[in-house]
């Protein structure tokens, strides 16, 4: 836990100096994320002559924030609320960070105003990162537990309602199904200043969740599972033809 609060520590800062403070493992993680996001804004720099650099470090310090608040739970013993584990969830998700990364690659030209909208984590952000948290604890919490991690949205529910894990995870389904309509008034409102190409990003992302995580199977974590099976399926396995059948004559 020293350790994580140190490399939080010197993410918050992002000062390369600070890296003589960190363990070894730790300098190469740190140079490794400094390098990846300035590779990112030197292309879009030299391209649009647009600076991302201050959203890219922005989104990894937040994410790298989220990530401490969970890893003291872990090492506390701390029980967050239902409500308190979503809210840090559905950033520790990574939702945010793909819908801004993807932005940035995909748009040209990259707009000040849908940058900033992004930043902010708005509705159509929240929803769509709240449902992959969701999708994602009901397919990995079990064998998460198992692994050693912080209690997850299930079990928060449990424990704020007093239910078993059947009811909350009937719960879940019915919490996501209510989020998918919020999300969806979002992606017809014209109040965002998003074009339809990122929109559709932000809906892929929840759809990618609902695959990976299909009727609770952790398609991530176990890699012998329904993912490998789905990738043969469709890109390995030959498909069968079907066999016409003659008709025979009289």
């Amino acid at each position: 836990l020293d350790e994580l609060e140190l490399f939080t520590s010197v993410i918050e800062r992002w000062d390369l100096n600070a890296m003589t403070e960190l363990p070894h493992y730790m300098k190469l993680c740190f140079l490794s994320l400094n390098n990846f996001a300035s590779e990112i804004a030197f292309d879009v720099l030299s391209e649009q002559n647009v600076n991302v650099f201050p959203q890219l470090r922005n989104a990894w310090i937040e994410l790298s924030k989220r990530y401490m608040v969970e890893a003291r739970w872990y090492y506390s013993g701390y029980k967050p609320t239902f409500q308190e584990y979503l809210s840090n969830g559905l950033v520790s998700i990574t939702g945010p960070s793909i819908v801004l990364h993807s932005y940035i690659f995909s748009s040209n030209p990259i707009k000040k105003e849908a940058m900033e909208f992004l930043e902010g984590i708005p509705d159509i952000v929240r929803l769509a990162s709240e449902i992959f948290r969701l999708a994602d604890d009901y397919g990995t919490s079990s064998n998460e537990l198992k692994r050693g991690d912080v209690t997850k949205s299930i079990q928060c529910y449990m424990k704020d309602a007093c239910v078993s894990e059947e009811v909350a995870r009937a719960h879940m389904i019915d919490l996501m199904k209510k989020k998918w309509g919020k999300l969806m008034k979002c992606v017809f409102s014209d109040d965002i200043p998003l074009d339809r190409s990122t929109v559709k990003i932000i809906l892929n992302l929840v759809r990618m969740s609902h695959c990976t995580y299909n009727g609770g199977a952790d398609g991530f974590g176990v890699e012998d599972g329904l993912s490998k099976q789905r990738m043969l399926s469709l890109f390995t396995e030959p498909i069968p033809l079907v066999q016409e059948t003659a008709i025979g004559k009289d």
